[in-house]
Order: structure tokens, then sequence, then C-alpha cells
């Protein structure tokens, strides 16, 4: 069931009880929420990708405060 939530409805599901955060936060189910969001960006700054490997739940969260800047860096401006 969880991966056919969108990642707002998913989140919101994770505070319900210690077993649903354990389930919830699964590679399995935030892999392809990542893949999903980073699908049609031209550029996705590697400390995600690579976090995205072994942690996609908290790949997703970093790159979900990341949107919210007001700025671009270096790297970005030079993809």
């Amino acid at each position: 069931v969880f991966a056919h939530l969108p990642a707002e409805q998913l989140a919101r599901c994770l505070v319900v009880c210690r077993y649903w955060r354990n389930v919830g936060r699964g590679q399995e189910i935030w892999r392809p929420l990542c893949e999903a969001r980073w699908a049609d960006k031209v550029y996705v700054p590697d400390r995600f990708a690579a976090r995205a490997v072994t942690d996609a739940h908290g790949a997703y969260i970093a790159a979900e405060l990341d949107a919210r800047r007001t700025h671009i860096t270096r790297d970005e401006l030079c993809a």
C-alpha cells in the first residue's frame, strides 16, 4: 500500500507508529519516488544521487529542502 502513496501522504503515515515508520522508510518505497522526482531534472547534485543508493528516504527529504533554496551554487551554474 505504501508504494502507491504520493510522498506527502507517505510521510504522514510514517508518524502513525514505529512499525509503519520502519516499513515506510524502506529503500524499495523511496527509491522510485527519488527517480520520479529527478526524472525531468537536468542536474541532480551528486550528494543526492549518491545518498539515494543507501538512504533514499533521506535523499528525498534533503532534495525537498534543497528545492526551497533561493540561490544556486557554482556547481549548478556550471553543470
